[in-house]
């Protein structure tokens, strides 16, 4: 089971205890109580990783869903969905309960939608699934809910929000304010009213999206209505360009072998893009995701605004920095790893810890966020204690190093490798530069410059990298 949870604490005693959501759950977003305390609702997104991505019909990759927890205790209730049968309802976001308790309020920011759902009849109807009785005229039973589209028919009204991501949302008495994330603006809309259209009030100018690439790209990377059916977004998988923590069975590289969503942010310098390289570079993966994954053909100018986005995401700092800058106890000392001299002080000890080739991936990072890691002091000096054992790689489903297959060569790999369109021993020994960030011949003391060789190891030959 992979999925986000709910932290519910104490406020008396301040204990912490996580509540986890359906299985597949990722971008949590909102969440609201309702006036009397007794129910707690959570917004997020259903991810189906267990299937392969052939369709997206009712609700095949991703759906909307709406948790439910009992306020009192913390524990969950149930999930219900917030599509129709044949219309997604992407990336639900605020939710908010009216003060009367009569109306529940959610933003659909994917599909530029409100969902105004009669909490009474929702509630009545996940009382008779959980007595095994026929709650929508399709589900049974409790465990049913979570897979029903039509459970909330007739008691959900949609509603166009009035303009482009509509996020936070607000009641006042019975009119639903809601921010416009792309608009600059705020929209108001009478719950009251059936044939009530929302009104859009202006912050500031409009922003003028087409002429800024990289902000019309973010708008279109959370645009679920242009998706086949609007199940989802380029954010559905990749919330705020980074991953959803599940494992997709694409079909770029064929069925059955699933693998991690993989983080936008620096996918324009890595080249070639794709968890197994499929893709020559970021443009071509935005281009083949809408066809392949949103199932939709777009205009060229649209995939160099999702090109420009990403080139202008920034990582986020570890939280473990001060000021910018290592903590006192981050910051090993220069010619000590952990409390070990350095190799080329006298008496140095020959072996460590971070002998190890594991142990020394380990040691690449410790920050919990994407940008510049805090990095052991010197690690890669510990190489001129021994040799490294030199371990093979492994796939990423876990299967046997002979399944490995060469990665397509690009332009910037025959440039850093100049040898490496020379048959496939090159090509293998390029693959395992990617694997080992550091290798050294360790014959003699590093003299603090890079340096390159070959060496042979059966009938392979293995470009070595010495740093």
């Amino acid at each position: 089971m992979v999925a986000a949870a709910v932290s519910v604490v104490d406020t008396r005693t301040f204990a912490v205890r996580h509540v986890m959501l359906p299985n597949g759950s990722t971008g949590v977003r909102g969440i609201a109580s309702s006036p009397d305390g007794k129910s707690v609702y959570v917004t997020h997104t259903m991810g189906r990783y267990q299937l392969p991505t052939t369709q997206l019909e009712r609700g095949w990759m991703n759906t909307a869903a709406l948790s439910v927890f009992d306020g009192a205790t913390g524990a969950y209730v149930n999930t219900v969905l917030l599509d129709d049968v044949d219309r997604g309802g992407a990336n639900p976001w605020g939710v908010a309960v009216t003060a009367d308790g009569r109306t529940l309020v959610v933003a659909h920011a994917g599909t530029c939608e409100l969902s105004l759902i009669d909490r009474a009849a929702l509630h009545d109807r996940l009382a008779k699934a959980a007595k095994g009785e026929s709650a929508s005229g399709i589900v049974k039973s409790a465990e049913d809910v979570p897979n029903d589209l039509a459970f909330l028919v007739s008691i959900r009204r949609r509603v166009l929000a009035g303009g482009n991501g509509p996020r936070g949302v607000l009641l006042s008495g019975r009119t639903a304010v809601t921010a416009l994330y792309f608009e600059d603006a705020v929209s108001l809309f009478n719950l009251d009213d059936p044939a009530a259209r929302a009104q859009v009030v202006p912050l500031g100018p409009k922003p003028d999206l087409s002429r800024d690439r990289a902000r019309r790209g973010e708008m279109l990377y959370n645009d679920g209505s242009m998706c086949f059916q609007q199940w989802q977004s380029c954010a559905s998988c990749h919330p705020d360009g980074r991953v959803d923590g599940l494992n997709w069975d694409l079909l770029n590289d064929g069925m059955g072998n699933p693998k991690q969503t993989r983080s936008e942010l620096y996918n324009h310098v890595t080249p070639p893009t794709m968890i197994t390289g499929i893709r020559k570079d970021m443009h071509a993966c935005n281009a083949a995701g809408l066809i392949h994954i949103q199932f939709v053909t777009r205009p060229e100018e649209d995939v160099y605004c999702f090109d420009a986005y990403v080139e202008k995401m920034k990582p986020v700092p570890s939280p473990y920095l001060v000021n910018g800058k290592l903590s006192a106890r981050a910051a090993v000392p220069p010619g000590e790893v952990r409390g070990v001299p350095h190799a080329r002080e006298e008496g140095a000890r020959r072996r460590t810890p971070l002998d190890r080739p594991q142990a020394l991936r380990r040691g690449r990072g410790r920050g919990h966020g994407d940008g510049p890691q805090v990095r052991h002091a010197d690690a890669r000096r510990v190489l001129a204690h021994g040799p490294l054992p030199l371990r093979r790689p492994s796939p990423h489903d876990g299967g046997s190093p002979d399944d490995l297959q060469p990665q397509r060569q690009t332009r910037r790999d025959l440039q850093a490798h100049p040898r490496a369109d020379q048959g496939p021993r090159r090509i293998r020994a390029v693959a395992l530069t990617r694997f080992f960030a550091v290798l050294a011949d360790v014959t003699k003391p590093w003299d603090g410059k890079i340096s390159t060789t070959d060496r042979a190891f059966g009938s392979q030959t293995v470009h070595l990298v010495r740093c």
